[in-house]
């Protein structure tokens, strides 16, 4: 990556078939181990890069422009879309522990672990990232240095599987694969929710980890590092968007590799049919000589006819052949689809760290929307999964309207000491576990 930033401690990339073969996944538990033989068996080969970056926290100014970012609901799940629009970039979270990715290979099945399962480059990466000493120094798998934030960027990667985690009485799954569920489940069951996405759709991640397991009121220090740690991310995403080499990497080494291989199929096949046309027409030379027999002029005319209607048939079955190999390529060659420069930076954000960490998703709402909003996002999508988590999203909203009114400036500044300061003083209490 050719950005230079202040706060980029370290910036990767890696070829995806080198990062696949050198280091591959390893799960410990068994029925990961088979879906992810499932997907890697099922899936074409991958080519391409995979990018890898690490950033301090972003200095705040007193005074932040607050964008007129639009902001959705959605009750699904993180869909991973891949805009068909090169100026948009999507970027989805990853609710990430201090070690990143740390428990993907385990029976537990969270957010983390389920985006590792569907995305399997993600292992390979942390094996890299573990075992490559030929790395930088801060080419670690943490999302923390000295406690500190250190939010990671991960883009380019391609998620080769859906695994159906939802409940479904009827297909043997009746409260879903979720969190521990995962283990508790037939494996058979399991593996039947794996679909396998041939062609692979790409995704972009940004990994934080949220403050974990609080009590009574939350601080003004918590305030400020969720804040912070949000403000970061989605700062960082909307720097990697406008780079170039980032989203319009050239596949060309790709589409050859494939293509020159049909090409030289093709061609071999093409020899093949002229030498035995070849050996034909030598036969044919030598039986008429033998024969020493003159044809009619009516004869020779005929036989003319059929011969270009004969070249006539062979030159559409070539056409035909042809155009069948055009669509064979193709097809082979369209994953990854090749983009322009993004310019529209689209956030996918959820309850971030209000599972086992306990946190405050009225709170959460407000200061990712405070975050989104000051890092300059163009459009966002919260996805809520349940009823409860809608509800807690309305109320979140709710809070950061009511707080905007107050503390917003002319030409859509504010004050964020006297913002979070505020915050502190609506009193969000932390809540607790829910042991996923």
């Amino acid at each position: 990556m050719s950005l230079k930033h202040p706060q980029l401690l370290c910036s990767l990339s890696f070829e995806l078939k080198t990062l696949i073969s050198e280091f591959e996944p390893e799960f410990t538990h068994l029925t990961k181990s088979l879906c992810n033989e499932k997907i890697t068996r099922s899936s074409k080969p991958l080519f391409g890069n995979l990018s890898f970056s690490k950033w301090s926290l972003f200095p705040i100014k007193n005074r932040l422009l607050i964008k007129n970012t639009e902001v959705k609901e959605t009750l699904g799940p993180f869909d991973y879309v891949t805009s068909e629009n090169d100026n948009e970039v999507h970027w989805y979270p990853n609710f990430a522990d201090y070690y990143l990715f740390g428990f993907y290979s385990g029976p537990l099945l969270a957010q983390d672990e389920l985006q590792v399962l569907e995305h399997p480059s993600l292992g390979s990466l942390r094996q890299a990232l573990i075992h490559d000493t030929s790395l930088p120094k801060n080419a670690t798998p943490l999302t923390r240095k000295n406690g500190v934030p250190t939010p990671v960027l991960i883009y380019n990667v391609p998620r080769q599987a859906i695994l159906d985690i939802a409940p479904n009485k009827e297909k043997g799954r009746p409260f879903g694969l979720y969190g521990n569920q995962f283990a508790r489940t037939n494996r058979k069951v399991v593996l039947d929710a794996v679909s396998i996405l041939n062609p692979p759709t790409w995704s972009n991640i940004y990994a934080m980890e949220a403050p974990k397991y609080g009590l009574g009121k939350y601080t003004l220090s918590q305030i400020k590092e969720i804040f912070s740690s949000c403000y970061t991310s989605f700062s960082a995403a909307k720097l990697v968007s406008q780079e170039e080499e980032n989203f319009g990497f050239d596949q060309t080494l790709y589409i050859l590799e494939n293509s020159n291989q049909k090409e030289t199929e093709k061609e071999k096949t093409e020899n093949e049919k002229e030498e035995k046309k070849e050996k034909e027409m030598e036969n044919e030379v030598e039986k008429e000589n033998g024969k020493k027999k003159k044809e009619p002029i009516e004869e020779n005319i005929e036989n003319e006819k059929e011969n270009v209607n004969d070249k006539e048939k062979e030159k559409e079955k070539t056409m035909e052949e042809n155009k069948e190999n055009e669509k064979e390529i193709l097809d082979f060659v369209e994953i990854p689809r090749v983009r322009k420069v993004p310019r529209k930076v689209i956030l996918h954000l959820g309850h971030w760290g209000c599972g086992a960490y306990g946190g405050n998703k009225v709170l959460m709402t407000l200061l990712q929307l405070l975050a989104a909003k000051a890092a300059g996002a163009d459009n966002v999508y919260y996805h809520t999964f349940t009823k409860i988590g809608s509800e807690s999203f309305s109320k979140g909203v709710e809070s950061f309207e009511n707080l905007l009114q107050e503390v917003i400036e002319k030409e859509n500044l504010l004050n964020i000491e006297k913002t979070l300061k505020k915050i502190e003083e609506m009193n969000f209490e932390w809540g607790e576990s829910d042991r996923n």
